[in-house]
């Protein structure tokens, strides 16, 4: 048996360890990878076939015509986005949660973390196949309440006409205090997207606006309207 001065034993164990701790990272972050695309699905565009969807705020052309790459749903931040198509041929593709999707021209590909997502037949039209996408996945509420009467006897404000997304608590503050200022009515301030964790969430980015709750009602207890 060969032995080594304690001084160089301690050393060649210190790089086992090393390599083992580096060996045990590069597994985890494999796994995490595996995980977060469980579910890969090629879905391809039929002869004549043009689709519509996932891009809310004009960030492409519609119907879809020009490839785009890899896009996550749950990180996007320069547009609205939303984990829904729909396509002339009466077809949808959708999901409960966002998902990465790509899009060749000939093709999507589509990779989820909680399902196989696949283009399901509704119809032979587009309308077809919103309607029963609509009524399959997220049906009207058949006690929906009333909307505010505010919403028809006060003025509603869209603030992406100067702030497009993700305006902060500083902002929102700003633009309605700003309205006041101009001699304009109180009412409803309506926040651009980017207000939530992940988009499709609808839960308030708590980063970025803290007590989301709390921020709106002195909001609207100080400036006499709504946001």
């Amino acid at each position: 048996m060969v032995q080594f001065p304690a001084e160089k034993s301690e050393i060649l164990t210190k790089r086992i360890c090393t390599k083992k701790i580096a060996g045990l990272v590069l597994a985890a972050a494999l796994l995490c990878e595996s995980l977060a695309a469980q579910y890969s699905t090629k879905i391809d565009v039929l002869k004549g076939e043009q689709w519509w969807g996932v891009f809310v705020g004009g960030e492409q052309a519609m119907p879809l015509s020009e490839p785009f790459p890899q896009t996550d749903l749950s990180t996007w931040v320069k547009s609205n986005v939303a984990p829904l198509l729909i396509s002339s041929r009466g077809r949808y593709i959708w999901s409960k949660s966002p998902f990465k999707i790509e899009y060749t021209g000939t093709e999507f590909r589509i990779e989820s973390p909680i399902e196989e997502v696949e283009a399901v037949t509704g119809g032979k039209t587009l309308r077809e196949a919103y309607l029963v996408c609509c009524h399959k996945n997220f049906p009207p509420a058949e006690n929906a309440p009333t909307p505010a009467a505010e919403f028809f006897t006060a003025p509603v404000y869209d603030m992406s006409a100067e702030i497009p997304f993700s305006a902060t608590a500083d902002d929102i503050r700003q633009y309605a205090q700003n309205i006041l200022a101009a001699g304009y009515p109180a009412g409803t301030l309506v926040v651009p997207g980017g207000w939530q964790s992940t988009i499709g969430s609808f839960t308030p980015n708590l980063e970025m606006y803290g007590d989301f709750a709390a921020s709106s009602a002195n909001c609207t207890t100080k400036d006499s309207g709504s946001c």
